[in-house]
């Protein structure tokens, strides 16, 4: 297994550390999050060739939630899903930062990107 640091969230909350992360653990959790979360990126360190899953929920059957994971350097969209859609699972490209967000509309979110080992 590689260790992740969750390195610190874009918009300027404290970052946390995340390590060791067995299958299927969480590299990344964020929970109600809103149109008006101060918060919706959160910025991760990715090994290439990890086999990821990016998951997305929302809290009851209004507006929607959709989750993006983008390459930090170039903007690049790797994955997205909305809570509609279901999981994406995606295999990471390269080694190297990248962006998880959240955009919600009408409810409350959450996102979810693991580790599948």
């Amino acid at each position: 297994m590689h260790r992740r640091a969750y390195l610190a969230s874009v918009a300027g909350v404290a970052a946390a550390g995340v390590s060791g992360c067995l299958q299927g653990e969480a590299v990344l959790h964020e929970n109600n999050i809103s149109a008006t979360s101060p918060t919706t990126e959160w910025e991760v360190e990715l090994t290439e060739g990890d086999r990821m899953r990016l998951e997305v929920d929302r809290s009851d059957d209004l507006g929607a939630v959709t989750g993006y994971v983008h390459r930090a350097e170039t903007d690049e969209e790797i994955v997205s899903t909305a809570a509609s859609s279901g999981h994406e699972e995606f295999v990471v490209p390269a080694t190297g930062a990248y962006l998880v967000s959240i955009e919600v509309d009408g409810n409350t979110g959450e996102i979810i990107l693991r580790e599948m080992g």
